[in-house]
């Protein structure tokens, strides 16, 4: 297993999503709001260092979703059957999973955790 959480080129997200990731020079963190492209407040945060992922959706004021998780390990950019998304595999132990965010042609999240 990986020490490092592997993420795709800041030029991927750009080409396939019309944004890039930021982030603040004393950490490791990068962030990804979608709400340019979406016009929902989708926002996707990660370390790279500390294998951890944050995906928040909100409208207004209110958080709809927000989950995070530790022992990511695979972070990739899908594109099929006119769908675009990410997906980060994670390895927790006795548990793999996957959360699966489609962003076009609409947000839609999978959320997935199994026992091997």
């Amino acid at each position: 297993m990986s020490a490092f959480l592997e993420v795709p080129d800041s030029n991927r997200f750009a080409e396939e999503f019309g944004v890039t990731p930021e982030g603040r020079a004393d950490d490791d963190v990068q962030s990804v709001n979608f709400l340019e492209v979406t016009g929902q407040d989708l926002t996707l945060s990660y370390s790279s260092l500390e294998r951890s992922v944050r995906l928040r959706l909100r409208q207004g004021q209110e958080e709809l979703i927000d989950i995070y998780r530790e022992d990511a390990t695979l972070m990739r950019i899908d594109t099929s059957k006119g769908s675009t998304g990410i997906t980060v595999a994670f390895s927790m132990g006795e548990v793999d999973g996957e959360l699966r965010i489609q962003v076009f042609p609409s947000i839609k999240i999978y959320d997935q955790l199994l026992r091997r």
